[in-house]
């Protein structure tokens, strides 16, 4: 742990040790009592830019990075302007929006670091994520969203829609808070004609394969809004060395890419099941594959 998270984490009021997480929650949380805004933030996340003396909002076209935030003096009191980059999407900007309130609380708490020269913190970035979770998707609201979905592509979006995030933060959330065992793929398809995954959320970002490559292929090709589901293999690695991931999965259209849900509910397949679905195998590649397992 940093000496800044160490000091914004340090106990308050108490002699019992708290967590970094907890204490970014609570500032979230208490940000929300003084903005007057209880639950899910409204259409506009100006009240708690207010509410955290954020007084500038600018915009850089050159920015190399999706927001940041710059302190107008050498004090809380003096305010800061806040930088966004422009081509950012809805969703993603009220999160980097999100992100860069939830700064401010480390300027405020621990300004003999933040006001000083210093290097950039992950933990403080990893805080930030987290705070900016609660703040667009309030843990006890999206818990009560939930209990009545079903994991899928399409109360996925829903939520998304509803806290007006990416479904990549949904996602994240929704694990995070242990209500879905899920993972999200973005599949890419290459000049060659193949597909490759391109981004990755929950799952491992690797080489995978379709066991059987003409689904994406189908996703892309069906109308807008459908979904295709079924339960397949991916695999990864050499003909030699492959290993499998048995599946159940839903897939839509996202642009000009595939996304892809992966709910995670089936457990280690019988090496039976291995050999009659890694027929199109070489016999020496199923065999290493089975034995991987």
């Amino acid at each position: 742990m940093s000496l800044l998270i160490e000091r914004f984490a340090a106990a308050r009021n108490s002699q019992t040790p708290v967590s970094a997480e907890n204490e970014i929650v609570k500032c979230v949380r208490a940000l929300r009592r003084r903005s007057g805004v209880r639950a899910v933030a409204s259409s506009s996340l100006e009240p708690f830019l207010a509410s955290r003396n954020i007084t500038e909002v600018a915009i850089d076209d050159d920015l190399n990075a999706d927001g940041a935030l710059v302190p107008l003096g050498e004090d809380f009191g003096a305010g800061f302007r806040m930088v966004l980059r422009r081509d950012l999407p809805e969703g993603r900007i009220n999160f980097t929006v999100a992100h860069e309130i939830c700064h401010t609380f480390f300027y405020e708490r621990v300004p003999e670091i933040k006001f000083a020269s210093h290097a950039a913190d992950q933990e403080e970035e990893h805080l930030c994520n987290y705070g900016a979770e609660e703040i667009l998707m309030p843990a006890g609201d999206i818990k009560r969203c939930a209990k009545n979905e079903p994991v899928s592509l399409n109360a996925l979006q829903m939520m998304a829609a509803r806290y007006r995030v990416s479904n990549a933060a949904a996602l994240v959330r929704l694990r995070r808070l242990g209500l879905w065992r899920a993972e999200l793929f973005l599949w890419h398809e290459m000049t060659n004609g193949k597909f490759a995954v391109k981004r990755a959320w929950g799952g491992r970002l690797a080489d995978w394969e379709w066991m059987e490559p003409e689904i994406p292929r189908r996703v892309l090709s069906a109308s807008a809004g459908s979904v295709i589901s079924g339960d397949t293999f991916w695999f990864v690695g050499s003909p030699e060395r492959r290993r499998a991931k048995a599946l159940s999965f839903q897939a839509k259209r996202h642009g000009k890419d595939v996304l892809v849900l992966v709910i995670n509910k089936f457990k280690k397949p019988s090496t039976l099941v291995m050999r009659q679905q890694c027929e199109l195998f070489t016999r020496p590649a199923t065999r290493a594959l089975t034995e991987s397992l």
